[in-house]
């Protein structure tokens, strides 16, 4: 099944039990609905994976699928145990209608994850270049390769991740491992193992079950959890959670953010378990049980990408403000007490998120350099019409959210969300359009970057949407009733609504004759991910994979092949299995290089005449030499972006006629040389 799309089909299957299978044994016994179970399931499943996977590293054991998901599976059998024993007793039963929130519907749940499936099929499994293809982006470097390392050594730990594989301590640096969120390099790895997939089909699946089925089903546990007694907020909510450009599309196309994708994807679902704790009358154990799916589920989204949890916080705020007002209420305190525990909660807020900011590991992140990159007042603008993350103005969905927001205002219901929605645009405005203090302290903790800070506000922009869809199809149910019955109203409202936001938020782009082009989101989505995930755009083009090949089968696939990362050979390390020597585009300083390595990059064509350099061959093992772009060693175009002929000219400087160096493959610019070390 390697390479096919019966393969990936095989895999999406594969994976959706592998993410749903062992948390819902364990919250399907608890007293949650059994759809809001199952949409929280993964929130387990991964925290399962995650620990186990640490527990194995430290004892020398490989991670394979069966081993994880056998002993996974072990945990949720023992953890149903101990759900049931939990729950038994009759002082519990109090809780159990609070904590169930709205009876069980599994056709919302049905909705969600229709639409995203048949939306992902459109705009991204549709779009890409066969099962196999990649998009050869900056981030997408690091992600490849700790994936392959994970399949050649067999140890999944989060704590100890690395991107040299099985040459670790051969390779270039002293140092290649440490503590990187791999939760979802993790997923990848167990449908490697499971199913012999290449590194980017894996990659293409894992992706394709996060966006279609995980973030829907997620989005679903909050909207429902929000509205418990509103269900056409909650349907209307399966067709807005796919429509917002910045989230889950843009993480696929840029960066790429991979890890972020997979914590956004069930980061709503924490949201909502938090929301359900929160609630009067669950009792005593129920608040309990779900105190602790709640804190499994941040390290679920930690062991994918920890800004998930800065994340949550934004949204949340303005909601536990307005609890801690309503339960002093309830208390029968009033006035400016009310509010001065509220406030004294918001101060609580902000002390914790200024403690955050100066804890010393999360300082380069949150002090990355980032200009403005617009007005402030452009930056109200971007929000205001959701032209969000360098995409085409969503204009009906833009003004779904501002109904929503009026509608919100007006009845005087779920204000705390206007607030989450205000918080987080303040948060964008700041990133995108200043410097300095107030960026970094505000959006510090997603690196001030505007996209990743647009994404968030898919929590809020959602909800507010689907606000809006529901009450304008009431009203036209009311019109449409005078003709039709109250069934065919309800039937025609809903179409009518439904097809208007469909349209408007999913139509291509066109041209309007003498007027101009009328630009679409969407589109742009999918013009961008076929020229992504496409070989005849990217550094490493058809032409090289095939040459790589050819110099894998005459030299052998154990033999460690020098090489310049940034003419396309690193992807071809973690795509097609070569045996480079280097295997990042970054990291090589004095304090965390080899010595021999610095001699390799600087002077490897000096082996014929300098000693120290033939030494540092034969301690590091060196045999062959790979060129990509020869002959094109200080051209800009065929490299990746970050590219320094300075610092690679050791290796771009050999030729064919180069003392101490034997060509063994040649075709176009591309070279293998065989190292003479006499």
């Amino acid at each position: 099944m390697e390479g096919t799309w019966v393969g990936s089909f095989a895999g999406a299957v594969v994976l959706a039990v592998f993410l749903y299978l062992p948390g819902f044994l364990v919250l399907g016994a608890s007293r949650l609905s059994k759809p809001i179970a199952a949409a929280c399931s993964p929130l387990l499943s991964i925290a399962f994976y995650e620990i186990f996977a640490i527990v194995l590293a430290k004892l020398g054991i490989p991670c394979s699928w069966w081993l994880l998901f056998t002993a996974a599976l072990l945990a949720a059998v023992v953890g149903l145990l101990c759900v049931r024993a939990f729950f038994r007793e009759e002082a519990a039963r109090a809780g159990k209608a609070a904590m169930r929130g709205a009876p069980a519907d599994w056709l919302s749940l049905g909705l969600y994850l229709g639409c995203g499936i048949l939306i992902t099929g459109v705009f991204f499994i549709k779009n890409l270049d066969g099962p196999s293809s990649f998009a050869q982006l900056y981030d997408n470097v690091f992600h490849l390769a700790v994936l392959q390392s994970f399949v050649e050594t067999g140890q999944w730990s989060t704590l100890t991740v690395d991107n040299y594989g099985a040459l670790t301590g051969a390779g270039p640096l002293n140092s290649s491992s440490g503590f990187y969120p791999a939760g979802w390099h993790l997923l990848g790895a167990l449908l490697i193992d499971c199913l012999n997939l290449t590194v980017p089909q894996a990659i293409n699946v894992v992706n394709g079950v996060l966006v279609a089925i995980v973030f829907p089903a997620s989005m679903y546990a909050l909207l429902d959890t929000i509205f418990p007694k509103v269900r056409s907020v909650v349907r209307f909510g399966a067709l807005a959670v796919m429509a917002f450009a910045p989230f889950p599309w843009k993480f696929l196309i840029w960066g790429p953010l991979f890890p972020n994708l997979a914590s956004m994807a069930v980061m709503p679902s924490a949201i909502a378990v938090f929301l359900l704790l929160t609630r009067r009358g669950i009792g005593r154990r129920g608040r309990l049980a779900l105190i602790g799916i709640f804190v499994i589920g941040c390290f679920s989204a930690t062991a994918t990408q920890p800004n998930a949890i800065f994340t949550m916080g934004v949204f949340l705020a303005p909601y536990c403000v307005g609890r801690v007002c309503q339960y002093a209420q309830e208390r029968g305190v009033g006035g400016a007490k009310v509010f001065m525990a509220g406030a004294g909660f918001a101060l609580l807020v902000l002390l914790l998120w200024t403690t955050a900011f100066v804890l010393p590991p999360l300082q380069d992140v949150i002090w990355y350099p980032r200009s403005a990159a617009c007005s402030k007042i452009q930056a109200v603008a971007n929000v205001a019409f959701l032209s969000l993350s360098s995409f085409s103005t969503q204009l009906v969905f833009a003004a779904a959210v501002a109904g929503g927001v009026f509608l919100l205002l007006f009845k005087k219901q779920k204000s705390w969300m206007i607030g989450s929605y205000v918080l987080m645009a303040a948060i964008y405005c700041f990133s995108i359009s200043s410097e300095g203090f107030l960026q970094h302290f505000l959006a510090g903790f997603w690196y001030s970057d505007p996209p990743r800070v647009a994404a968030n506000m898919v929590l809020c922009v959602v909800p507010l949407a689907a606000v809006f869809l529901a009450w304008l199809a009431s009203k036209l149910q009311l019109l449409a009733e005078r003709a039709h019955s109250a069934l065919g109203a309800r039937v025609i409202a809903i179409g009518v609504v439904g097809v208007i936001f469909a349209v408007g938020a999913f139509a291509p782009g066109f041209r309007l004759i003498g007027i101009g082009d009328i630009s679409s989101a969407f589109t742009e989505i999918t013009d961008i991910t076929r020229a992504q995930y496409s070989l005849a755009n990217g550094v490493l083009d058809e032409e090289e994979c095939d040459f790589v090949e050819k110099a894998m089968n005459l030299v052998g696939k154990d033999e460690v092949i020098v090489n310049a990362p940034h003419d396309g050979s690193v992807f071809a390390a973690s795509t097609k299995g070569l045996n480079a020597f280097y295997r990042s585009i970054n990291g090589y300083r004095p304090d965390s290089e080899k010595s021999e390595s610095v001699l390799v990059r600087n002077k490897l064509n000096e082996i014929a005449t300098n000693e120290d350099v033939r030494r540092a061959v034969r301690e590091l093992g060196l045999k062959y030499v790979l060129q990509l772009d020869h002959g094109e060693a200080d051209a800009r175009s065929p490299h990746i972006f970050t590219y320094d002929a300075s610092h690679w000219r050791g290796i771009n400087a050999i030729t064919d006629n180069t003392p101490g160096f034997e060509l063994v493959l040649s075709e176009g610019d591309m070279r293998l040389y065989k190292i003479i070390d006499e």
